[in-house]
């Protein structure tokens, strides 16, 4: 893996949060290609995230380059293989591998 890709993805998932990546994961992908972000902002509200109005946006603008990149595979493989498994939880990472698997 480029690892000039990995420090991308990685920065992208700071951003976005490894959790909230996989929680939204299928929306991010649904509206990658939509200019506006309401859609997953919607989906953000209604699981009554508690983030500021401009964590919103970072969030859904972020997750949406993640996937406008091609980058999720790279992102799914990471939480997989190295990201911190004390601060992740074991459903975060089982749901990240099926999505792995799904995505091969």
């Amino acid at each position: 893996m480029e690892e000039k890709l990995l420090d991308k993805t990685r920065y992208l998932l700071r951003c976005v949060g490894i959790s909230t990546f996989i929680k939204y994961f299928e929306v991010f992908e649904e509206y990658q290609n939509v200019t506006e972000n309401t859609a997953i902002i919607d989906a953000f509200g209604k699981n009554k995230e508690e983030w500021t109005t401009n964590s919103y946006k970072s969030r859904a603008s972020k997750g949406k380059t993640i996937f406008k990149n091609n980058l999720e595979n790279i992102a799914l493989e990471y939480i997989v293989k190295d990201a911190n498994k004390n601060k992740l939880s074991p459903t975060v990472i089982e749901k990240a591998y099926c999505l792995l698997e799904k995505n091969k």
